[in-house]
């Protein structure tokens, strides 16, 4: 995907909507895309985040996902808002726009992993799909990721790219035997 820098737009969320570890990688981010040549924008709201894609000039964006974007559904309202906003971004790649999403988390996964509960968690899904189907490319920082993107959503193979530079994970070592 080759694009002139100034048509493509970094849209990050605020930094004090999150986590730490969030909150670390949201300025990280925008720095490297400030390095590459490519405009930020920060956002305080989904709805905000959405209305700036639709009306703006850029030709590309990167969204970090899950961000303001967070699939999780808590309501049966929040599921049709989301089913909306999903099938905007489909719009939009219909109109030739490009979506890329950086996937630095799966809140899903990380709601079931954490508290063995989401409290709608097949229509989570149905958002989280159609999320990840509106990107024209997904950036994982690792196989593990990709891998359970592509089984769990059957989304095609060339449709990944791995980005490293911004993976916060970190090995643990194992403790030494004490003799």
């Amino acid at each position: 995907m080759k694009a002139k820098g100034n048509h493509i737009l970094c849209l990050l969320p605020e930094k004090t909507l999150f986590g730490r570890a969030t909150s670390q990688l949201i300025p990280d981010m925008g720095e490297h895309c400030r390095e590459s040549g490519f405009s930020v924008k920060y956002s305080r709201s989904l709805a905000s985040s959405v209305i700036q894609l639709i009306l703006s000039k850029h030709k590309m964006w990167i969204i970090l996902y899950p961000g303001l974007f967070n699939p999780v559904v808590q309501s049966l309202t929040r599921f049709v808002a989301k089913s909306l906003i999903g099938f905007n971004l489909l719009f939009l790649r219909f109109l030739g726009k490009k979506i890329i999403l950086y996937v630095y988390d799966l809140p899903t996964e990380q709601n079931i992993f954490a508290w063995n509960f989401v409290p709608y968690v097949k229509l989570s899904r149905i958002i989280e799909a159609l999320y990840l189907k509106a990107a024209s490319l997904l950036l994982v920082f690792n196989e593990l990721t990709s891998r359970y993107i592509f089984t769990r959503y059957k989304l095609p193979k060339h449709n990944f790219e791995y980005f490293e530079i911004l993976d916060y994970g970190f090995d643990i070592p194992l403790p030494e035997k004490k003799h």
